[in-house]
């Protein structure tokens, strides 16, 4: 049975397929909505003019505020400067067992 998904319809599962993460690719939007690429940047427009998304390069994800504790992290991801430095004794001693595991010379 084939037919053509309502506008509605497409924004409510494209906003459903956010709210896991916060964000949703425009490849999975296509998988999920069996639409063009045409009508899926169409329903994300209005879903940006109405202020209940943010387009962004790949897909689109939740304004801050609608994101909740968590669901923004993954993507946003840790600055670097802030990394290096983040469970260093666990980097350290990871790096002191891989180095046990090779012979001198080797690399």
């Amino acid at each position: 049975m084939s037919y053509a998904m309502h506008a509605e319809e497409r924004e409510r599962l494209i906003l459903e397929a956010m709210a896991a993460t916060g964000f949703v690719s425009y490849r999975d939007l296509e998988a999920r909505l069996a639409a063009s690429p045409a009508t899926i940047r169409r329903d994300l427009s209005r879903l940006e003019n109405d202020g209940r998304i943010l387009r962004v390069h790949g897909g689109a994800k939740l304004p801050e505020d609608e994101q909740g504790e968590g669901k923004g992290d993954a993507l946003r991801g840790t600055p670097f400067i802030q990394s290096i430095t983040q469970h260093l004794p666990a980097k350290q001693a990871i790096g002191r067992a891989a180095a046990a595991l090779c012979s001198p010379g080797e690399g």
